[in-house]
């Protein structure tokens, strides 16, 4: 509960991913000794639906967290999404909100995201279907589930970014970009969607590759998420305007030790720079969430009793806690590098990549700096304009001597950020970013200067 405290989480997925699929909601409710044991419907393991919907949505009650629900779009019926859509959401005198009441939980949650199926532009997911087929029963599930509560926010299943970028590598149409997969979605029931689900799992391709390659591979793919989202904005705009895109998984999935696998500073590192387009994306993209939580992707984990961070919690923990909240415009000039080989080239990506934000009364301005190189340390100076910074600036660092380094149950605070107090001169801060980093940089305005 710790490392999920107010600020740290801003929405959370529930109930996960392929496991969405295979999942019967109606299990993980009331008392425990009444739930069903199964086989987990997604992966060889067994579930004992311990957790369910009223455990985690009180989870998210308990670290501020926005809940989002992906329905069971895969071998689930229409009647079962828009019956947990009123468990959720209904008042305490009808049926299902009678039913939550005598779960403990008389006020309606007020779920007001709800995501139409997990993937299923996959052949590995239960009841897998084309972009066609996910029309037709988008169009089903969309029209019920609206008609329970018309203020629910509908997202409906988008693509797969890895396998658009290859597409597009290769020299061919993009099929599995978000907006092309939902396009028979949107065509049959756009005015009920609110939004598409873009999905980055992007370390399948890379189990072969080695350590610096995968590395090299898996920041051009970060690079390459601007090319993907003006794609599905061009796309989007012909087929429903007012469609907007979220990211409900990302993970770099790359396994091994010494290796940028998720556990590792590589996972910050590439995590920021999403983060970085989709701040730059004037709205664009409203939401933005991992894979998992815990002991999955990289965020926290759980060993022989000890709870721990990954990096990647302290790299969303930095942005999450910064107090710049309004995008403003970032002029850059610095060194790029090539990424020529690699299922995602690209011919020429900056090191520095870099996003301003104000604060909402004005008096400070957050610089979020990622550098993707691998080995070399960035020396830049920042200069704001239109704003007196004071005499110092805060410089908060996430980084460590290698991008393959993270935390174990023994070392936990292996890899975390250190705070310095940097001295701003002539309105100029100068600092040196090191290699495979994520840095937040806090100007304040000088005391008296108008806003």
């Amino acid at each position: 509960m710790s490392g999920s405290h107010p600020g740290s989480l801003d929405s959370v997925r529930f109930p996960g991913g392929n496991f969405a699929s295979g999942y019967h909601w109606e299990d993980g409710i009331g008392p425990l000794v009444d739930r069903p044991e199964k086989p987990n419907p997604a992966w060889p393991v067994w579930e004992p639906n311990h957790v369910g919907t009223d455990e985690w949505l009180t989870l998210c009650e308990l670290v501020g967290a926005e809940p989002m629900i992906c329905i069971n779009a895969g071998n689930g019926a229409v009647e079962e999404a828009v019956n947990w859509v009123r468990y959720c959401n209904d008042p305490p005198h009808t049926e299902w909100g009678r039913r939550r009441a005598a779960n403990g939980h008389p006020t309606p949650y007020n779920v007001r995201l709800w995501e139409v199926g997990n993937e299923l532009w996959g052949t590995f997911q239960i009841n897998w279907a084309t972009s066609e087929d996910y029309g037709e029963r988008f169009a089903r599930f969309a029209e019920a589930m609206k008609a329970a509560d018309p203020s629910i926010q509908l997202i409906a299943i988008g693509g797969d970014m890895p396998g658009a970028l290859l597409q597009k590598a290769q020299g061919e149409a993009m099929p599995s970009l978000g907006a092309e997969y939902a396009r028979h979605a949107l065509a049959k029931a756009g005015d009920k969607a609110w939004a598409i689900a873009e999905h980055a799992v992007m370390g399948g391709v890379l189990r072969d590759a080695s350590a610096d390659e995968a590395y090299l591979s898996l920041v051009a793919h970060a690079h390459h998420v601007g090319m993907l989202l003006e794609e599905n904005r061009r796309r989007l705009a012909e087929l429903a305007p007012h469609v907007l895109v979220t990211q409900t998984e990302q993970m770099v999935a790359v396994g091994g030790p010494d290796r940028p696998s998720d556990s590792s500073l590589t996972a910050a590192v590439v995590w920021a720079t999403f983060a970085n387009w989709f701040l730059r994306s004037d709205g664009f993209v409203p939401l933005f969430t991992r894979s998992a939580m815990i002991n999955h992707g990289d965020l926290l984990a759980k060993e022989r009793g000890v709870v721990y961070p990954f990096p990647g919690y302290h790299g969303q923990a930095m942005y999450a806690n910064q107090p710049g909240r309004t995008p403003v415009r970032v002029e850059m000039e610095g060194p790029v590098m090539r990424v020529p080989a690699g299922p995602f080239p690209a011919a020429e990506l900056p090191c520095l990549d870099a996003v301003g934000l104000l604060s909402v009364d004005g008096e400070h301005l957050a610089v979020l700096l990622v550098n993707r190189h691998p080995e070399q340390r960035i020396e830049t100076e920042l200069e704001p304009a239109g704003f007196a910074p004071s005499d110092r600036a805060e410089v908060q660092v996430l980084g460590a001597a290698r991008y393959s380094e993270r935390n174990t149950w023994y070392a936990p605070d292996h890899v975390k950020p250190f705070v310095e107090h940097r001295p701003v001169r002539e309105g100029r801060l100068r600092i040196a970013v090191p290699p495979h980093s994520v840095c937040v940089v806090v100007f304040k305005r000088a005391s008296g200067a108008l806003a």
